[in-house]
């Protein structure tokens, strides 16, 4: 049958990060037989530096988004999913930042 995406629970979550992160929580691995959705996603950072967004810890083949800061910082980026991005099962969407500075993440979505 597929999944319904209308019939889930969506939720936010939402992590405030200052400095460098390495391997951060931004949803936490939901159980076993389980995966994360992502319907959208919004990254905000202030300083020069690399924010990277990751399906689980950050090896190769692991990340979702690379998103490089200039130097005076600002970004801002919005990256709505229309068909959910499923993550892997089991596995947490971390964060992973360079450059020190104040990140927030904000991420929508559910899981299944």
């Amino acid at each position: 049958m597929g999944l319904h995406y209308t019939s889930y629970d969506y939720t936010f979550k939402r992590l405030r990060q200052t400095g460098n992160a390495s391997d951060v929580d931004i949803w936490a691995a939901p159980g076993s037989g389980k995966r994360i959705y992502i319907t959208a996603i919004t990254v905000t950072g202030d300083t020069a530096g690399t924010i990277t967004v990751t399906d689980g810890a950050d090896a190769a083949g692991t990340r979702l988004w690379d998103l490089y800061n200039v130097a005076n910082g600002g970004i801002n980026e919005v990256f709505p999913v229309e068909i959910p991005l499923r993550l892997s099962d089991n596995t947490a969407l971390k964060l992973t930042t360079t450059g020190g500075g104040n990140y927030k993440v904000v991420v929508r979505g559910f899981e299944a």
